[in-house]
């Protein structure tokens, strides 16, 4: 914008009303806060597009060392473990897995509801 556009808006605005002036105002705050989250929105998408398959990896690698320990225990004599050792380690791995999905997938994709709502 150049020197003379900027003094005829600046005319403009002056001879609005003080109403006028308070709506361009609000209006333009409203739209530097819609940028704003618009900005933090796409952030956290791409946050998510990031370390979302990451997570997911880690989860399926750390499945298959369980899945590795169970099949070695009922296979090998030498690899022996106890009942309660293995119903310990199925059942912590469960909830790792669902507690590191849960916690992942509330930080990444928030819900736009208030809990103290519900």
């Amino acid at each position: 914008m150049n020197e003379a556009d900027e003094n005829d808006y600046l005319d403009d605005i002056n001879t609005l009303p003080n109403d006028e002036e308070e709506k361009i105002i609000r209006e333009q705050i409203l739209n530097d806060h819609l940028e704003a989250d618009l900005d933090i929105k796409v952030k956290k998408f791409e946050l998510a597009s990031k370390y979302y398959p990451q997570i997911c990896l880690s989860i399926i690698i750390y499945l298959a060392i369980i899945l590795l320990i169970v099949v070695l225990s009922s296979l090998l004599p030498s690899f022996d473990i106890k009942d309660t050792v293995l119903i310990t380690l199925l059942s912590t791995t469960t909830a790792n897995i669902i507690g590191v999905l849960y916690i992942a997938s509330r930080w990444l994709f928030p819900s736009d509801c208030d809990p103290k709502r519900l």
